[in-house]
């Protein structure tokens, strides 16, 4: 029939024409349809969140405030609702009691999917590289060897010495400033995101990459030298003294802003800087300094110089492998600084807090500090050298890992994401869960986090909280005296857990006992003693960076 032939339809009791009837029915059309998708949701057993806007508005709020947001969704929705975000639907699982089921490797329920994803989208690696399994096995193989107990000392002595000796520098140059100003080089102010970022940055990259990240007319950059809108806007070669890295800094900050728009699949032309400081310091990581680290020595045997046999790297160009290799140890450089730097923030923040307050927890960790430094300090040694601390002696700050843990309770934002490969049912503890493939699943532990059942009081800062609770298991025993196996995960869970987690903590608790160490810190001013907010544009990267910096002034101790 011709489409202008006029077809009649009792509406509300009118008889109209195809044409206006299809203008009045927009509204109603548009309704059903939305209706008929959250009932489809349903049909698997999952709510999907009700929205009259069905892409967009569930995006907008998850957008502007993903805490509360998807609080809301629990509350209503029960532990287990599905999300339509931009045309994207993800399943939230909520219940710690479930997310082992979520978390553990299984067939049909895969991270790998997701990590590609990311080397692919964010780190510009190759399809092939970036799902290759068995250089995926190589290399995560090295994290147990390089990056736990006895063998985790090289790095992080580096990292003790170069934190060190960058305080010491400066120190020295706050002095000779502060001396024209008759402050006696005593007092320093600084917002306090910066200064962390400044000396946990120089000192990891120090003790990972070597002194210096390439040297001028290297391999590197004479084999495959950058574009030339890169070298106009950026140093490639980076040849500053790690002592004072601000080039790359600068560089990789820039590239951390867009870190997930680029995972949103943002085009590159709308995030250029940021794109083009990506691939710089791809191109300036393709090769390793002979003072880096063993870690990254052995990265590059196993993905460069001896991949493993029938691997898809072994077919590709030199030229490849290299580019592959660099963005690689550039994911490396996100995830060692990506939650290091704001988990620091976060711990001194509230213990300065407390202390504003009237609490004793800042006290309470001094004490244990001057007195595990003094058990091992060296007589010898001379004034103002350094305490070396064993693997030992840092297990007992146990008041100080107990701040840090709190710490990271109150601002983790990651999320732990699975991607459904075929057609699965899970069988979780609050019901059974219907997955086709393609399906995704997200787990947000800062609901698990902010649980009243698991944490009572759960938005104060608490030292005494995770003192004595095994923080590596998970485990928490709730309010009715439970035990919930996924009440805890700052650090993921299961095969996605954050394999450089031994050294995130060691580098945190580093920071803290030389900072705490050296300096008397107060808020600068009332308005930055007040919490400066959540960066919540950063959900689902790790932990929460603060929305805005706050001032400290930092006295050195007499």
């Amino acid at each position: 029939m011709a489409l202008s032939t006029l077809l009649s339809l009792t509406a509300l009791g009118v008889s109209v024409s195809t044409p206006v009837l299809v203008l009045l029915s927009l509204p109603l059309l548009f309704v059903l349809s939305t209706l008929f998708a959250h009932l489809g949701g349903n049909r698997r057993g999952n709510p999907l969140v009700w929205s009259w806007v069905p892409h967009m508005r569930s995006a907008l709020a998850f957008g502007q405030d993903p805490n509360s947001f998807l609080r809301w969704c629990q509350r209503k929705y029960g532990s287990v609702f599905t999300v339509n975000l931009g045309g994207r639907k993800m399943t939230f699982v909520t219940d710690p009691r479930s997310y082992p089921m979520i978390t553990k490797a299984r067939d049909g329920l895969s991270f790998s999917v997701v990590a590609a994803a990311v080397g692919q989208d964010v780190l510009a690696q190759s399809k092939s590289f970036s799902t290759d399994a068995l250089v995926d096995d190589a290399v995560h193989g090295l994290y147990a060897k390089y990056l736990t107990g006895a063998n985790l000392d090289e790095i992080t002595e580096k990292y003790a010495e170069a934190l060190h000796r960058w305080f010491d520098t400066h120190m020295a140059e706050v002095g000779a400033a502060g001396a024209d100003a008759g402050t006696k080089g005593k007092t320093a102010k600084s917002g306090l995101l910066k200064l962390v970022t400044s000396a946990i940055f120089s000192a990891s990259t120090q003790a990972l990459f070597g002194d210096l990240l390439v040297t001028p007319g290297s391999v590197s950059l004479t084999e495959h030298p950058l574009p030339p809108l890169q070298t106009e806007t950026f140093d490639g070669t980076f040849t500053d003294d790690f002592q004072r890295p601000a080039k790359l800094l600068e560089t990789f900050q820039k590239f951390d802003e867009v870190f997930p728009m680029l995972y949103g699949g943002l085009p590159h032309f709308i995030i250029k800087a940021g794109v083009q400081a990506r691939d710089s310091m791809i191109c300036a990581f393709q090769t390793l300094r002979s003072d880096s680290c063993a870690f990254f020595r052995a990265r590059e045997e196993a993905m460069v110089l001896s991949p493993p046999e029938g691997s898809a790297v072994t077919s590709h160009p030199a030229a490849q492998q290299r580019k592959d290799f660099g963005s690689s140890q550039l994911g490396m450089l996100w995830a060692l600084q990506g939650n290091t730097i704001p988990a620091c923030f976060w711990t001194l923040f509230y213990l300065m807090d407390d202390a504003r307050k009237g609490g004793d927890a800042l006290d309470r960790v001094l004490k244990e500090i001057r007195e595990v430094s003094q058990a091992n300090k060296d007589p010898s040694a001379p004034a103002g050298a350094r305490v070396h601390l064993s693997r030992d002696a840092l297990k007992q700050l146990v008041l100080l890992d107990a701040a840090m843990s709190e710490a990271l309770r109150l601002a983790t934002g990651s999320m732990m994401l699975r991607r459904a490969t075929t057609d699965l049912v899970l069988d979780l503890p609050s019901g059974s869960l219907d997955l086709k493939a393609g399906d995704s699943v997200a787990i947000y532990p800062w609901l698990t986090h902010h649980d009243a059942a698991l944490f009572p009081d759960p938005e104060r800062f608490v030292l005494d909280r995770f003192v004595g609770m095994p923080v590596e298991s998970g485990m928490v025993t709730a309010v009715d005296g439970s035990k919930v196996p996924g009440g805890y995960m700052p650090f993921g869970a299961g095969i996605s857990m954050c394999p450089g987690r031994y050294f995130a903590r060691a580098e945190i608790k580093i920071f803290l006992l030389e900072f705490l160490t050296r300096f008397d810190v107060t808020a600068a001013s009332a308005d930055d003693a007040q919490h400066p907010g959540f960066l919540l544009s950063r959900a689902g990267l790790g932990i929460f960076p603060p929305a805005k910096d706050v001032s400290v002034a930092y006295a050195q101790k007499q």
